[in-house]
């Protein structure tokens, strides 16, 4: 099943239609098969389509004045351009201004092409390829789109728009969905992960989340930024505080939490941005279970006291003081006989909770309705980062894993991945 012929016709308002002509089998012996050639034809119809489309952005060959300069065409050449029904190609003019350099292609601007491919599918090729790995891409695109794709193709347009959207991080701002007067916390959190690179081995991936919560400590909606590893986390840092100050801006009323593990080098960033602290339940809860376990061993009666001493964390204050007392009674002389290994186990927990004692006033923050749980920044660097960089045998530049990531976290920072393309729709490149 194949196109025959495409014809256009102008009516009398100066509108334009399209008649394209496909002849259908008498007999069609299989569906499976029919329903691939209906996809095909499709391709092929939608390819007259774009090529009438890209060719109306193209111009008449007229000169055109831009940027304090004339630019005239240099005749029309053919480009093949990449789109969702296959590769199409258009004669567009080409310009240039008298004294020479680069050339300019007025129809690749108006169209908003990126990398020789038209925004859809750009959009479509680098979301794949954000959430999938290559070869799965291919396949993707070759069972639903019956549209055979080169793996370098995929790379090089996902790349690209990987580019173009960190490029346009510093220039353009996300709206929120969140009414100001809905926002009653915002919840700022960080973490690291690691992921696999080609020099170095396994570093650390930076990951940060902005939380917007409603005034019982719901959470609404959710930004998130991934960094690839660094020296000094500078840039993540960097990024981070242009969404805080953005999401301040919106939100003046809101106040800020910033909840993070134990570790000491995170704690800076949140300080300077966030008005409470808090360390995260979660982590908490497994140094109390381990050092149950170290005192009692694998026992009803380990459980049941770690049990009581989470559940007196959570819901009374001071609470941080009492446990951390018990557990320095088991250390003392009056205490429980311990092996060597329970006893630094021990130590290690109450090191834990009085590095850290001043961000466990978890009965004050669920009176106020802040989150005590990190679970938000701890499943993106499950969802952002380590579902897609550490498949089996993979290893990244640098670069690419950067580009890899601010796609991933634009597509699951509410409503932003819409957005970037409406602007791109709007703006251009």
């Amino acid at each position: 099943m194949n196109l025959e012929s495409a014809v256009i016709t102008t009516r009398s308002d100066g509108s334009q239609v399209m008649t394209l002509i496909i002849p259908l089998p008498k007999v069609i012996p299989s569906a499976l098969e029919f329903e691939r050639q209906v996809r095909r034809a499709l391709n092929e119809c939608g390819l007259k389509l774009m090529e009438h489309g890209l060719s109306s952005f193209d111009t008449e060959g007229e000169d055109i004045r831009t940027g304090g300069r004339i630019y005239t065409s240099k005749g029309r050449t053919t480009e093949t351009y990449q789109t969702s029904f296959g590769a199409q190609p258009v004669p567009r003019h080409v310009y240039q201004h008298s004294g020479g350099g680069t050339t300019w292609c007025p129809l690749e601007d108006r169209a908003r092409i990126i990398g020789l491919a038209t925004p859809q599918f750009a959009q479509l090729l680098s979301g794949a390829l954000a959430e999938l790995n290559g070869r799965e891409a291919q396949r993707f695109f070759a069972e639903h789109h019956q549209r055979e794709v080169s793996l370098g193709l995929i790379q090089q347009l996902t790349a690209e728009t990987g580019r173009l959207a960190l490029a346009k991080e510093k220039k353009w701002s996300y709206e929120l969905e969140t009414p100001p007067g809905e926002a009653g916390w915002i919840v700022l959190g960080t973490d690291g992960t690691c992921g696999p690179m080609c020099e170095g081995g396994w570093k650390q991936v930076m990951v940060g989340t902005i939380t917007l919560c409603d005034k019982a400590g719901e959470p609404l909606e959710t930004i998130y930024i991934a960094n690839a590893p660094e020296d000094g986390k500078a840039t993540f840092y960097d990024r981070m505080s242009r969404e805080v100050a953005a999401v301040k801006k919106r939100y003046p009323l809101a106040r800020w939490a910033g909840i993070s593990d134990g570790a000491r080098d995170l704690r800076p960033f949140l300080e300077e941005h966030t008005e409470v602290l808090v360390l995260d339940f979660y982590h908490l809860s497994e140094y109390v279970h381990e050092a149950a376990k170290a005192c009692y061993g694998e026992t009803q009666k380990a459980e049941g006291w770690s049990s009581d001493a989470l559940h007196t964390l959570k819901h009374e204050a001071g609470a941080s003081r009492v446990v951390i007392d018990e557990l320095q009674h088991w250390l003392s002389a009056d205490g429980p006989r311990l092996t060597k290994l329970a006893r630094a186990t021990i130590e290690r927990a109450v090191g834990y909770m009085e590095a850290n004692e001043d961000r466990m006033d978890y009965a004050a923050a669920l009176a106020a309705g802040y989150m005590i749980g990190s679970g938000v920044t701890e499943a993106a660097c499950k969802t952002v980062v380590k579902a897609r960089l550490c498949g089996s045998g993979m290893r990244w530049h640098e670069q690419a894993m950067q580009q890899i990531l601010c796609l991933r976290a634009l597509r699951r920072s509410t409503n932003r991945w819409e957005q970037f393309w409406r602007k791109i729709d709007q703006q251009g490149c």
